[in-house]
């Protein structure tokens, strides 16, 4: 009975995730229709599709959010007729094809067939845990510090409003425009299949150019090292690194398209992609720079180019210009030190910045050190693989320089993959070569050591599958008991949570704000630092005015010392603040009095 609840809850899941997919391909599947030329490669079709129907799915939320209509019925209405739109591109594509099958070239799902059928039973093996984790309950740090409850934020206001006690409240929130209908239609289960789309929707693209360029073998590597270097964490998230690595990449490679095939409206579609990415995180504005390299090395007409920047702007521009009306700060808070600063400070910037920056974090081994080695096939490869080098060696150069942190090298991975899985097939070739000529193995080893292969995978993943399998939570129960044995205040912050009236002011537990009652502030940064009650530690009756000027009357503390440097307050504390409850997680204060009960300061 277990595994049929689960097996509904994952198809019901993916069924509503497989809609939105159909509906970003039919977007863009009539946005690019009438640039490709004849023989267009169908898997590039589909991610190139899907990548801009994204965006405009994204900009149709988007002003939905500043009509003030999330509401079921809006955001339902517009995803169900970008679903006909979709069911309508698919029709289109079919009698396209049977009217002129020169038109899309299948030659790439002709390569996909001729490979041995263990390959893919390895291939879905490794793939399994990425395909079940998406539907655990949200538990990474960065989506429930401030992605999800922006999104739940978001969709309680009804309308696209700004949450000043975010860590991020304006951030450029672009893909979390597709994060809102998710919510509101599904779950806080369906952004991470949201997100996860633009997982895939990259490795398609990776195939995609290693068939046409390299074979089949490189690809198939290739998408499984991309899949490694992501780890299986990012696509069971609600974050934005794939779906920033996907517009990068699509925008790169529809930049070649442009100039390979010369027409302009690649060139239009490349800067929606990269308007997007932009859209998505500040990171991507030093890609943008990069594009705009590239792009201006294409030597477009001065009005293309106009056009194409103006569609970049559209595409992404709307938060760079909200941040500059509301804070006079575009890049808010990066930009603090040129602009002003507005909720955040220099302090603030400061401590951010250095942990951003706190150290280099190598790549997989397996990843970067053969994409190292694709420097020895400078000579003996030309073109492609040249420009790949030299734009993935940029992109490392930008990533050392800004930040060192694995987690922003996320963009540079497809490149990286392409260039690993080259020499690690060179080598296997030239290795396979030598052996063949000097091990003589019987017919019957032959045959059996792919099985045998197919078993060890089968082994070594089994431990991943399996807990991502038992961490899928169908009911209340099992959802509480998956998140009570990761998050150690999750249990408290539901008990507070069912309290009326509660406000609450968290130390040390910014990385569990989603599950936190709703009136919870408290964060290293901006306007409820914690800094603000560090300092009023030792004076509690200030502490007490300065909780009941924010509607506050509880307050909880990770005792964990990692979480945040030691607190301690003065000794006059519990005449103001009763201790409720301790355990060696937590300490929970009670404000003693109702604030009205107070003299005024």
């Amino acid at each position: 009975m277990e595994f049929i609840s689960k097996l509904s809850f994952a198809l019901d899941h993916y069924l509503r995730f497989a809609a939105l997919a159909v509906g970003a391909f039919g977007l863009g599947y009539a946005l690019i229709a009438p640039i490709i030329g004849r023989s267009f490669p169908i898997l590039l079709l589909l991610a190139l599709s899907c990548g801009n129907g994204l965006t405009l799915l994204a900009l149709c939320f988007l002003l939905l959010g500043l009509l003030g209509r999330f509401d079921p019925l809006s955001l339902a209405t517009v995803a169900a007729l970008a679903f006909v739109v979709g069911v309508l591109a698919v029709h289109d594509l079919v009698r396209r094809r049977r009217r002129t099958p020169e038109c899309i070239d299948l030659g790439e799902l002709t390569e996909l067939r001729q490979v041995a059928a263990w390959v893919w039973l390895v291939i879905l093996l490794a793939l399994l845990p990425f395909l079940l984790r998406p539907l655990n309950p949200p538990l990474e740090w960065d989506e429930l510090m401030y992605h999800l409850p922006y999104v739940r934020f978001w969709a309680e206001q009804g309308r696209l409003a700004i949450d000043e006690g975010s860590r991020y409240p304006y951030f450029p929130y672009a893909y979390h425009m597709l994060y809102v209908p998710a919510f509101v239609l599904g779950s806080d289960v369906l952004p991470h299949l949201v997100h996860g789309l633009a997982g895939w929707l990259t490795a398609v693209l990776i195939v995609s150019f290693g068939l046409r360029h390299y074979g089949p073998a490189v690809a198939l590597v290739a998408m499984i090292l991309f899949f490694a270097g992501t780890g299986s964490w990012q696509f069971s998230s609600a974050y934005i690194d794939l779906a920033l690595t996907l517009f990068v990449n699509a925008a790169l490679l529809t930049l070649l398209l442009a100039r390979q095939e010369r027409r302009d409206g690649w060139f239009y579609v490349s800067a929606l992609l990269i308007g997007m990415a932009a859209g998505t995180k500040y990171q991507a504005l030093t890609f943008c720079l990069l594009w705009l390299v590239l792009a201006l090395a294409l030597r477009p007409r001065p009005a293309v180019l106009a056009g194409a920047l103006l569609i970049a702007a559209i595409a992404g521009g709307f938060w760079y210009l909200r941040n500059f009306i509301v804070t006079g700060d575009p890049f808010h808070p990066l930009g603090g030190g040129l602009f002003g600063f507005h909720l955040w400070d220099a302090t603030d910037l400061k401590d951010q910045l250095a942990d951003a920056r706190k150290g280099i974090d190598l790549p997989p081994p397996l990843l970067w050190l053969p994409a190292l080695g694709a420097l020895a096939l400078w000579r003996t490869h030309a073109g492609v693989t040249r420009q790949m080098l030299l734009v993935a060696a940029a992109m490392v150069l930008v990533w050392l320089m800004t930040s060192g942190n694995e987690r922003y090298l996320m963009p540079a991975l497809p490149l990286l993959s392409l260039l690993a899985a080259l020499s690690l097939v060179q080598a296997w070739r030239w290795v396979g070569a030598e052996l063949q000529s000097r091990v003589r193995l019987s017919p019957a080893v032959r045959r059996a050591s792919p099985w045998v292969l197919v078993l060890l995978m089968a082994l070594g993943f089994w431990p991943q599958t399996r807990k991502a399998w038992d961490r899928i939570s169908v009911t209340q129960a099992e959802r509480d008991e998956t998140l009570a044995g990761r998050l150690g205040a999750y249990r408290i912050f539901r008990r507070l949570a069912a309290e009326p009236g509660i406000g609450l002011y968290q130390i040390g537990f910014e990385g569990q704000l989603y599950y936190a009652p709703k009136n919870t502030v408290g964060d290293h940064f901006g306007k409820y630092r914690y800094r603000n009650v560090y300092a009023l530690a030792y004076d509690p009756a200030a502490l007490a005015r300065y909780f009941c000027s924010l509607s506050l009357n509880a307050m909880l503390i990770n005792d964990d010392p990692r979480a945040h440097r030691a607190l301690q307050f003065a000794p006059r504390m519990s005449d103001y603040f009763e201790l409720a409850e301790q355990t060696p997680t937590y300490r929970l204060y009670r404000l003693k009095a109702a604030c009205e009960e107070r003299p005024s300061p």
